[in-house]
């Protein structure tokens, strides 16, 4: 599962909370080391990606949830088809 534009890890969070099977990536374009170090250890996740494109091969997720992003993204269009093929 792929949670785009996690910000501080607040979905991320509960739904590992809720399916600790669930293998999520949580994917922002924020970075910092210090926030990166207390997202990771608050999450408990396997990965934390900070870049501008989605660097995933086509298919690579079952399920993709963007909790409040859209409106922060600025060529939304781009961006749908991005997460679309991922």
């Amino acid at each position: 599962m792929l949670d785009w534009g996690c910000g501080y890890g607040d979905a991320s969070f509960m739904l590992r909370s809720l399916r600790p099977d669930l293998d999520i990536t949580s994917y922002d374009v924020l970075s910092s080391p210090p926030w990166e170090i207390w997202l990771k250890k608050k999450i408990s996740i396997r990965s934390l990606i900070a870049m501008k494109k989605v660097a995933f091969e086509a298919g690579r997720f079952d399920a993709i949830c963007g909790i409040g992003v859209l409106e922060h993204v600025k060529n939304q269009e781009s961006s749908l088809k991005e997460i679309y093929r991922s």
